[in-house]
C-alpha cells in the first residue's frame, strides 16, 4: 500500500512539474509577443519621421508649393491653371470676383469647355449619356445630359457641343451635392450676390432669370430668387 501511495505521489509531482513548465513557457511566449509588437511600433514611428519630416524633427507641411489653403480649410491643387470644381471651391479662389478666373480655368472631372465631346463620353465618370439630342442649324449641335449616372432623378449636368467641341457646360442644382464649399448652390438672392458678385446684366425668361458674367464666361440660372444652375461657356474673342 505504501508503495502504491508513493507512486501516486510521484505521479502528482510529475504533473506539478509539467504544470510549472507550461506556465513558464506561456509567460515566455507572452513576453516574446509583447516585445515583437513593441518593435513593430518603434519601426513604424521611425519610418514615419524619415518619410515625412523636414530633417530637423518637425513634420513636413503639405501646404507649400502649388497647394493653397483658403479660409474654409479647402486645399486647392493647381494643375496648369485649371481647377476641377469637384475638388475645388472655385468661387473662393483668389481672383474669382475680379474675373481673373474664367471658364477656361474650370473643369468638371477633367472636362472643360473647348474639349472634344469624346472627353465626356469616354470619361469613366460620365460614359454614355442618359439623354442626347442633335440638331443641324448653324452646325452640328448635340446636347447630352446626365442624371441617373450620378443617382439623380432630375437633370444634373448638361454639355452643349458644336461640331464635336464642347461650347457650354451647365451644372444644375441637383448636381451640386458633388461640389464643395460655397460652390454648392445653396444660395438665396443675397447669397448669390455675396458669392458671385453683381452680374453685368440680367435676362428675364418665362420661368427663370439668367445672370450674365461675360468676362468670366459664366451664367447663373436663378429660379424664384434661388440659384438653380451655373453655366460655363467659351469666351468668344
Amino acid at each position: 500500500m505504501a508503495k502504491r501511495d508513493s507512486s501516486k505521489g510521484e505521479l502528482k509531482e510529475n504533473f506539478s512539474d509539467q504544470g510549472n513548465d507550461f506556465s513558464l513557457k506561456g509567460k515566455s511566449l507572452k513576453n516574446t509577443i509583447i516585445m515583437f509588437i513593441f518593435a513593430l511600433l518603434v519601426v513604424g514611428v521611425a519610418i514615419y519621421f524619415l518619410t515625412f519630416s523636414n530633417g530637423d524633427g518637425s513634420v513636413a507641411d503639405d501646404t507649400s508649393g502649388d497647394n493653397k489653403i483658403l479660409s474654409d480649410s479647402i486645399i486647392i491643387k493647381e494643375t496648369e491653371g485649371v481647377y476641377d470644381i469637384i475638388k475645388v471651391d472655385y468661387v473662393s479662389l483668389p481672383g474669382f470676383l475680379n474675373d481673373s478666373i474664367t471658364s477656361d480655368n474650370i473643369s468638371v472631372y477633367g472636362v472643360k469647355v473647348g474639349d472634344d465631346i469624346s472627353s465626356v463620353v469616354n470619361n469613366p465618370k460620365f460614359g454614355k449619356p442618359d439623354l442626347s439630342a442633335s440638331f443641324n442649324e448653324t452646325g452640328n449641335v448635340t446636347n447630352i445630359e446626365y442624371r441617373e449616372k450620378f443617382g439623380l432623378n432630375k437633370s444634373g449636368i448638361l454639355f452643349n457641343t458644336l461640331d464635336g467641341k464642347i461650347r457650354r457646360i451647365t451644372i444644375k442644382q441637383p448636381f451640386s451635392v458633388f461640389l464643395v464649399g460655397k460652390s454648392n448652390m445653396n444660395h438665396s438672392l443675397r447669397g448669390i450676390y455675396d458669392t458671385y458678385g453683381l452680374p453685368d446684366s440680367q435676362e428675364q425668361l418665362p420661368y427663370f432669370r439668367i445672370f450674365h458674367y461675360p468676362d468670366r464666361g459664366m451664367d447663373l440660372l436663378v429660379d424664384k430668387n434661388k440659384l438653380n444652375g451655373v453655366s460655363f461657356y467659351i469666351i468668344e474673342d
